[in-house]
């Protein structure tokens, strides 16, 4: 091959390996994002891990110390009150706002209008 091939073809894949690469870092920058959904089965236990499923996916809990699961609702005097919610207090049908990466859970919310 010639020269003017070999260059092409290792700038492609340098190029190629940088921008895959970068997705990648990208990605774990990320961090914790929000989704809203319904639950679909209520919590149950496997071994030792606590797990929830939501809008038909399967989610896991961080160890429960380190996990918020809240119910928050609008007083009559207008204000947001939050206070710790059980887990079994959380059924079938019920909405929620879940914060985690992948399908790790690090605080779940309910809220009631």
């Amino acid at each position: 091959m010639s020269s003017t091939i070999n260059k092409v073809l290792i700038f492609s894949l340098i190029a190629f390996l940088l921008i895959s690469f970068s997705q990648i870092a990208s990605a774990k920058k990320q961090g914790p994002v929000w989704h809203k959904g319904v639950v679909t089965k209520a919590a149950w236990t496997e071994g030792e891990t606590k797990c929830i499923e939501v809008d038909l996916e399967k989610y896991t809990f961080l160890p429960l110390d380190r996990v918020q699961i809240t119910r928050q609702y609008k007083a009559p005097n207008g204000q947001w009150v939050s206070e710790k919610l059980p887990l079994d207090k959380i059924y079938v049908g019920t909405e929620v706002l879940i914060r985690g990466e992948g399908l790790e859970i690090y605080q779940l919310i309910v809220e009631e209008p």
